[in-house]
């Protein structure tokens, strides 16, 4: 649970913020929010997560609000009182849409202004009522993690394909106003075609933002050890 770890981060963070204070606040200020939840972890996947337990959500996002109350006092300290918001993962998406309310709810109370909610998303979990709930609880922006368009490239790094994912994007399109497509370059069995028909995707979708990440092959992950032996 994220305030069991925080504690000693927090007075890093503390001491930090003390050495690099400066009698002007920033403009803009971005808090990230990190739900760890994966109901699979993909193979190729180095951040931390944990397995997805329906009965540990509750008990998570109130460890949450504590953490952040640790922040609070030295946040408005550095910042006016623009924020961003961005919640990653792990599968953020997977986060009841009451609690990621809560959690913008909470930052607002703390006479912070979000001009900007991103969550991360699955393309499998882009359903309308995912995404009207998402939008009506205050996300503003959605971070699709596409990945490939190639199933079986995802499908031999243990990630899930939609058949329908174009569709999937397109409702995504017309119900939030802003929308990234995550990408990775160099996974198993990519091709300049695969390549090709990920960019003949991002023209159909025209996406506000693009990520192309190049795979990360120096971490110790179930991929690399596959392709390591």
């Amino acid at each position: 649970m994220p305030l069991l770890g925080s504690l000693s981060n927090f007075f890093m963070f503390r001491d930090y913020m003390k050495e690099m204070r400066t009698t002007e606040k920033v403009e803009l200020l971005g808090i990230y929010f990190h739900i760890p939840f994966c109901k699979r972890k993909c193979d190729y996947c180095d951040f931390t997560t944990v397995k997805y337990e329906k009965s540990c959500l509750r008990e998570y996002k109130t460890r949450l609000l504590k953490e952040f109350e640790l922040y609070r006092n030295i946040l408005s300290d550095i910042v006016e009182k623009r924020v961003t918001i961005y919640f990653g993962g792990g599968s953020p998406s997977l986060f009841p849409y009451e609690y990621i309310k809560e959690l913008i709810e909470n930052v607002k109370a703390n006479n912070f202004e979000p001009v900007e909610v991103t969550l991360e998303s699955n393309p499998w979990e882009l359903t309308e009522n995912n995404l009207e709930h998402w939008r009506k609880n205050g996300i503003t922006r959605l971070s699709i993690g596409v990945q490939s368009t190639d199933k079986n490239i995802l499908n031999n790094v243990g990630r899930e394909f939609p058949d329908d994912i174009e569709k999937r994007l397109c409702v995504a399109r017309e119900i939030l106003d802003n929308i990234n497509m995550d990408f990775i370059l160099g996974l198993p069995g990519e091709s300049w075609k695969s390549v090709e028909n990920n960019v003949q995707l991002v023209k159909r979708i025209k996406p506000d933002h693009i990520s192309y990440y190049l795979l990360d092959k120096d971490h110790e992950t179930p991929l690399m050890r596959k392709y390591n032996n």
